[in-house]
Formats: structure tokens, C-alpha cells, sequence
């Protein structure tokens, strides 16, 4: 983060959520332009890159900036399959998937094994 000021954790997440909400704009322009057959192995597409460039920073082969770039694509397509599965659908999921991990955080927690 070389030349940016720190910002708050509060601020970090709103511009998180602010850019959050124009990739999710850009994904309903995208999915109006292409077929949505081609956007779901694009997304597969995107994740395999995303394996293996967390492969190569394992071996040096690749830069941090490298592993952001496949995030990003991996976050991007991930905004589309969402609006292809079902918005409310999958928040639902996500929110179940974050009960779960608070859980077993809590579990570890009082386990001692933070």
C-alpha cells in the first residue's frame, strides 16, 4: 500500500462496499452483454488462475500484486454468478456461512485455541 494513507477499518470497508457496488453494476452490464453460459466458465476460468497464482507465491514465481489481480477477476466474476444464482439466494447462503464461522470461532475461543 505503498503512498496511501491508512485508513480506519470502518473506512477500509466502506470503500470495500462502495466498490463492491460498482463491480456488482459493471456484472449486470456484463451479464446483459454476453451469454450467461460464457460467464459461468469464465468464473471457472478465473478461479483456476486464482489456484495457481496462490500456487506460484508459494514458490516465489509470482508477486503479491499478481494474487491481488486474480482476487479481483475471482471477486468480479463471483459478483456475476450471484446475480445469475440469485442475489437473495446467495446472500442467504453467505449469511449462513458467516453464522457458521462465528460459531466455530466462538467454539475455538472458549476452547482456548484461538
Amino acid at each position: 500500500m505503498s503512498g496511501r494513507r491508512e485508513l480506519s477499518p470502518a473506512a477500509k470497508l466502506m470503500r470495500l462496499t462502495n466498490t463492491l457496488a460498482e463491480a456488482y453494476r459493471a456484472g449486470v452490464r456484463a451479464l446483459n452483454a454476453h451469454v450467461l453460459e460464457r460467464q459461468r466458465v469464465q468464473a471457472i476460468e478465473e478461479c483456476a488462475e486464482l489456484i495457481v497464482a496462490l500456487k506460484h507465491e508459494d514458490r516465489g514465481k509470482v508477486s503479491e500484486d499478481d494474487v491481488r489481480e486474480e482476487i479481483a477477476d475471482v471477486l468480479m466474476c463471483g459478483l456475476q454468478l450471484v446475480l445469475m444464482y440469485g442475489v437473495d439466494e446467495c446472500t442467504d447462503a453467505l449469511a449462513s456461512k458467516t453464522t457458521r464461522l462465528h460459531e466455530r470461532l466462538g467454539r475455538r475461543l472458549e476452547e482456548g485455541n484461538a
